[in-house]
């Protein structure tokens, strides 16, 4: 609240503010692998919230590494990487800082 004086009686004004601080962003980066530790190129790695509402990938460079940036924290996602070769196990995270080396090791698929 800001007052103001003038002539006569005073006069009150409300200021809208922010009532909650904004989320911070960060990074997750890792790698995609096969069973002997071999990165794995232009596999998709996907991020979801679970609630559904975000969902982004990224796609793995020629020595299997990703990076996902302005990730906001206190969320819950899933990262899951797809290829049709190799099947993985997702994890979940939940940011409250930057992750690095949050790695993948796929399973040939017979």
């Amino acid at each position: 609240i800001v007052g103001f004086l003038k002539t006569g009686s005073p006069m009150t004004v409300n200021a809208d503010r922010p009532s909650t601080p904004t989320a911070a962003f960060v990074s997750i980066s890792g790698s995609v692998t096969n069973a002997a530790g071999q990165g794995l190129a232009n596999v998709r790695v996907s991020m979801a919230d679970l609630n559904g509402s975000t969902r982004v990938s990224a796609i793995t460079s020629s020595l299997g590494y990703y990076q996902f940036d302005n990730v906001a924290t206190g969320t819950t996602y899933s990262m899951t990487p797809v290829s049709k070769r190799f099947t993985f196990t997702p994890q979940n995270v939940t940011p409250t800082d930057s992750i690095v080396g949050l790695d993948f090791a796929g399973t040939p698929i017979p």
